[in-house]
């Protein structure tokens, strides 16, 4: 059996709609397979819930027509792996478009997941009085818990209250509609529950799926801050796809990637990828001049503070003897083989020369060991006349350069826990696996010609440290920016284009609950009707420097601390004239003369526009 409403009857905004990569033609659908008969809610119920799932099962998905063929309906109740749905997708995607037949839409995966596992558990309490939020609220408790009989707590039978608006469509409840549960629908039942949680995705965690605090409101879907479902939502496939992401929107990727590259070398980079189990390089495979170096940190308070990186977490040294030409490492006969097929080291031939990464891709014949092509991190430049620091791009050691003849080296491996680094060291650590990351058009060349369409099969260039940090950094995004231009594609849309700021690249970005818009159209006409004005909004600029940008795309804009002073107090400060807020965008107190001080990702094709026009990055905002 199938479901189905079209999405424009679902009250959400435009920013929703393109963060959340929706059609408003398109059809919400869920899918219900009976494999053994049709089966009433009293029937299901009665169940256990093992039993339950062997009776009906349900998938979620968008498509362009309001019923999907019998063939697509089998298609979406075949169990695949992670890889083998991202691999028949990015096919899917290649051959036959975006928007054709029934397909998985961003919150598939979870939506499936809740509907299966705690739906009918959910529908028994609520025929015990409980609303929904309170049946999700006890069901979530008592995970791994016995409860008593009796012992329930007055908090779940409170009625749920909020000042969003939704859609009648939206906040109908058939089980309080109806006035006999044995004409209920449970088909019915079931996509009134849907459309709660797809609406409403943003107030709950995709892994968990409890409600989280109402103190930030957020336009995608995000986790809670418990680092199991943080794990799940990046690592096994609930997150984004940043495969996706690269091949339609290579620019932004770019753009987070800098954001917080330079976030980072500012040393305010706080919210850190833990964990993800990353094993990571340790501190000596950093240039000379990096190591133990003090961040200019700003504690809440304003109060600069030196933050010294340690030294303690320092990594196993072996020696072996190289050949640059044939990729092979020799040892000692005797010795131990100290590694695992796959691993990723740092090699370094003596104290004074740049370190250089590469994968173990042979051990069968040691104590020769071959490795994959080396991958060089470019050495730090400094600039006297501008007291700047730049860093090359990270590049594969050209065949030309490599010479024949095995030279004495040593080296380590990449298997220092990331968690268990202080957090100056942590932010040492993303800098160095950002370093070594290709760029985004390199990426975006490799899931063109690869068939399987993921990064996780480049396992030559990039090492399973820097794709995790990779997906950290994508994933943890939760503002919808979309690029505006395409210096790719002369074809653009430039009535999308802000007037009088040509020579720019130009993005934008939105932020907020899917219903935000919404209520601020109504103030909008409310505090209009109310003043009697002409005109009912204007732009107010915003800036804000480069290294805010990280935080500013996840956390919005708050004053925590202060940055450039409070003439009138707190709050967010916007000016009517373009000029002043780039005054505020050019601000670095304390972390060098230049916006090329900070230094941004230096495989990035945006570089050199952002260390030269930094200061005119803007904030456009309608205001009430």
């Amino acid at each position: 059996m199938s479901l189905s409403c079209r999405v424009a009857k679902l009250g959400i905004s435009e920013e929703a709609l393109q963060a959340w990569k929706l059609v408003r033609s398109q059809y919400l659908v869920i899918i219900l397979s009976f494999p053994h008969g049709y089966r009433s809610l009293d029937k299901l119920c009665s169940y256990d819930q093992t039993s339950a799932r062997r009776d009906v099962e349900m998938r979620v998905g968008v498509s362009n027509t309001y019923k999907p063929s019998l063939q697509e309906a089998y298609q979406a109740f075949r169990h695949l792996t992670n890889d083998e749905e991202k691999s028949e997708q990015a096919q899917k995607n290649k051959t036959t478009g975006m928007n054709s037949g029934f397909k998985p839409c961003f919150v598939s995966r979870p939506m499936n997941d809740l509907l299966n596992s705690c739906l009918l558990y959910t529908i028994e309490k609520r025929f015990a009085g409980m609303p929904w939020s309170g049946a999700e609220m006890f069901y979530n408790d008592i995970q791994g818990m016995n409860l008593a009989a009796g012992a329930i707590d007055d908090k779940y039978y409170a009625p749920e209250e909020t000042d969003r608006q939704y859609p009648r469509l939206v906040t109908a409840d058939h089980i309080t509609e109806c006035e006999s549960r044995d004409t209920m629908s449970f088909p019915l039942i079931a996509m009134q529950f849907l459309l709660r949680h797809f609406v409403r995705c943003t107030e709950f965690c995709l892994v968990c799926h409890r409600k989280l605090p109402d103190e930030f409101e957020a336009i995608k879907p995000y986790v809670c801050e418990n680092q199991l479902c943080l794990y799940q939502y990046i690592s096994l496939g609930f997150g984004p796809s940043i495969e996706h992401e690269i091949m339609a929107q290579p620019y932004v990727v770019d753009l987070l990637i800098s954001f917080c590259y330079t976030r980072a070398r500012s040393g305010k980079l706080t919210d850190l990828p833990n964990g993800l189990s990353l094993s990571v390089p340790g501190l000596d495979s950093y240039p000379a001049d990096m190591t133990n170096r003090t961040y200019p940190y700003i504690e809440p308070t304003g109060q600069a503070t030196g933050i010294q990186s340690g030294v303690d977490n320092q990594p196993i040294e072996y020696s072996a003897k190289f050949d640059e030409a044939s990729r092979e490492l020799l040892f000692e006969s005797g010795e131990k083989n100290p590694f695992r097929l796959g691993d990723w080291i740092v090699v370094r031939s003596d104290v004074s020369s740049t370190p250089f990464h590469c994968r173990v891709s042979e051990t069968n014949y040691f104590p020769t060991v071959r490795v994959s092509p080396p991958i060089i991190r470019g050495a730090m430049e400094t600039s006297a006349s501008t007291a700047s620091t730049t860093v090359t791009p990270a590049e594969p050691v050209s065949a030309i350069s490599l010479r024949k003849g095995f030279k004495p080296v040593t080296f380590s491996i990449y298997n220092g826990n990331f968690d268990e680094l202080s957090a100056s060291d942590k932010r040492e650590a993303m800098l160095l696996l950002m370093d070594m990351l290709p760029s985004v058009h390199e990426m975006k060349e490799y899931l063109t010609r690869k068939a399987s369409g993921s990064l996780s099969d480049w396992t030559d260039r990039l090492s399973p440290a820097a794709l995790g940090v990779l997906r950290w950094i994508v994933a943890t995004c939760r503002a919808c920016i979309m690029q505006v231009d395409d210096p790719d594609n002369t074809s653009g849309t430039p009535e999308e284009r802000l007037w009088g700021m040509n020579g720019f690249m130009q993005f934008r970005f939105a932020m907020g609950a899917p219903d935000k818009e919404r209520r601020f159209i109504n103030s909008v006409r409310e505090t209009q009707a109310r003043l009697k004005q002409k005109h009912s909004t204007i732009f107010a600029w915003h800036g804000s420097a480069l290294h805010n940008w990280h935080s500013i795309i996840r956390e919005g804009l708050h004053y925590n601390y202060v940055a450039c002073g409070r003439a009138y107090g707190d709050g967010v400060y916007h000016s009517l004239d373009h000029n002043t807020s780039m005054s505020y965008a050019g601000i670095y107190r304390g972390y060098g003369a230049s916006p090329g001080g900070l230094g941004t990702w230096p495989n990035s094709c945006l570089r050199h526009v952002i260390e030269r026009k930094v200061v005119e990055i803007v904030w456009l905002r309608k205001c009430p």
